[in-house]
């Protein structure tokens, strides 16, 4: 697992540790090829609040309601999801033979998830717009406003017990939070998620992917929004 850990990380919330009747060791994690004593890589972090994106209402949420609305982030269009099926293709790019083409998101975070950027690989099955906030890895990124890389979901055992596992059959993730650069804000994530694992080594890489690529599109996000960001006024 590669993370962003930031200067002063909390410790992470036990929101997918398995409850009661989960049982990690079914289903496409019955037989993990990592153990969990798999190594740990760390990174600086972006420096947004920890708390910025907790879907629990408060100042916060209210704020990053009437952002998504000042930003046009209020429904699905084909530019994000042109920016997702980009990201998919240098994700699977950079892997190489390593990993097929994999889904990926632009992922806005309220009460739910909501893709407003969906790609879904050829042959894969379809997935909705929109999911529970309990569900995936995502929520988790935006939360703690830092980047989280999962190269095979099924070595670390906390994740693995996540309904989108048995649900989607997911073996891989990689997510970075979007965020607010004037308010710090964390307004969801951008991710991809794939149903083959990856080896741990490319967790790195594939973290610095997601960042840089969170940084592009929350330019791309500030550019539609204003579209003369150097005017005077006049």
């Amino acid at each position: 697992m590669t993370i962003d850990t930031g200067p002063h990380t909390p410790p992470l919330p036990a929101r997918n540790t398995p409850g009661p009747g989960i049982n990690p060791g079914t289903g496409p994690c019955a037989d993990p090829r990592v153990g969990p004593g798999a190594a740990l890589a760390a990174e600086p972090g972006p420096g947004s609040r920890a708390d910025a994106a907790a879907p629990d209402g408060g100042l916060a949420a209210g704020l990053r309601l009437r952002l998504l609305g000042e930003l046009g982030l209020t429904g699905a269009e084909g530019r994000w999801d042109a920016f997702a099926a980009d990201l998919a293709r240098a994700f699977a790019g950079q892997l190489h033979a390593a990993a097929a083409v994999p889904y990926a998101m632009v992922n806005v975070i309220t009460d739910r998830q909501h893709f407003v950027g969906l790609h879904i690989p050829q042959g894969q099955e379809p997935v909705e717009r929109t999911m529970s906030t309990q569900d995936g890895f995502c929520p988790e990124v935006a939360a703690r406003g830092l980047g989280l890389v999962l190269p095979d979901v099924c070595a670390y055992p906390r994740f693995a017990a996540n309904a989108v596992v048995d649900g989607l059959g997911i073996r891989t993730y990689a997510g970075a939070p979007l965020v607010h650069p004037a308010t710090g804000i964390v307004l969801g994530t951008v991710c991809v998620v794939g149903t083959t694992p990856l080896p741990l080594s490319t967790g790195t890489a594939s973290l610095e992917l997601l960042k840089a690529r969170s940084t592009a599109l929350m330019d791309l996000i500030d550019q539609a929004a204003d579209p003369f960001p150097d005017r005077d006024g006049c």
